[in-house]
């Protein structure tokens, strides 16, 4: 089956537009960084604000002090953005001391091999089409829908190693 010369254009010029787009979303999150270098209360204050909690004021929440480094409260404000994570997802995570993902995530394995230019993510288990899965990526995660194999096309790619998590759909 050909695709028309109009239909690929129309892809790259969608595809830049989506990386332009995530491209101002992380610029306009570069305060992260300090916050991750600094441990500053008043950057994580704004973290938290970012992450829903309207009544923070340093790193207390609902008058309990927010244990979190700077670094995860930076991780959990860039999963937000990029993976669609609601208030409901990051509540419950600012006092956990396990992993910093929502109970929705279902650990799956890992990454174990990546392929060709996209690439495509082998894992070391079964994903089925159509499931949703994440991958760490970098200081963030990401969501996938799985087609017929895990082909990604985000950048950057996860990192062989990188832990993956099946997804259950909120309601």
């Amino acid at each position: 089956m050909t695709v028309p010369a109009t239909e690929v254009e129309r892809a790259v010029l969608e595809g830049r537009q989506r990386a332009l787009a995530a491209e101002r979303r992380r610029a306009a999150l570069a305060w992260l960084d300090e916050l991750a270098r600094t441990e500053d209360d008043g950057l994580a204050e704004r973290a938290l604000r970012a992450l829903g909690f309207r009544d923070a004021s340093g790193r207390v929440v609902e008058g309990e002090r927010v244990a979190l480094s700077g670094a995860e409260l930076a991780r959990l404000v860039r999963a937000r953005a990029d993976a669609e994570w609601s208030h409901a997802d990051v509540g419950p995570l600012i006092r956990r001391a396990r992993d910093l993902v929502p109970d929705r995530y279902e650990p799956l394995g890992r990454v174990v091999e990546l392929r060709g230019e996209l690439p495509e993510v082998v894992l070391d288990a079964r994903v089925a089409p159509g499931e949703t899965i994440a991958f760490e990526v970098g200081d963030s995660y990401r969501e996938w829908i799985v087609e017929d194999s895990v082909g990604y096309v985000g950048h950057p790619p996860p990192e062989v190693g990188a832990r993956v998590w099946r997804v259950e759909r909120p309601a």
